[in-house]
């Protein structure tokens, strides 16, 4: 009964951790029409690591932990968006000034499992959720 409780416990714990390592190292998004935004949320449990790390043109931009986001700004232009964890993923973006682009980070089937990128499908309500923490590099 004790092993039980016990894995339950630390089952918990690394759902719990994971949803707190969420921060980004660049200024969160502001309103600029002669800029673009990218949110980037991460919607399920991908693996028990403290969160999937977010590169943009290599440039690292935060981690995002369980049902959290992190959101930046950028210039008119070409960005490929990498997501890594166990397994990486990868997204191409062409950016138009003014526009937003809200991208997905899924759990992917297989051993180990992993992480894919996509385009999401509406608005992703951010509302309720706690912005990203901002770090300095």
């Amino acid at each position: 009964m004790k092993i039980r409780q016990t894995l339950i416990f630390l089952a918990a714990c690394i759902v719990l951790h994971s949803c707190a390592r969420t921060y980004q190292v660049v200024p969160l998004a502001h309103n600029d029409p002669a800029m673009a935004s990218i949110l980037v949320y991460r919607k399920s449990l991908a693996d028990i690591n403290a969160g999937v790390k977010i590169y943009c043109n290599d440039t690292f931009i935060g981690r995002v932990g369980l049902y959290r986001y992190i959101k930046w700004t950028v210039g008119p232009g070409h960005y490929v968006i990498k997501a890594r964890s166990s397994k990486n993923a990868m997204y191409s973006l062409d950016v138009v000034a003014g526009g937003e682009y809200q991208l997905i980070v899924k759990k992917t089937v297989g051993v180990p499992t992993g992480v894919k990128l996509e385009l999401a499908k509406g608005p992703v309500q951010t509302h309720a959720i706690q912005p990203p923490q901002i770090k300095r590099k």
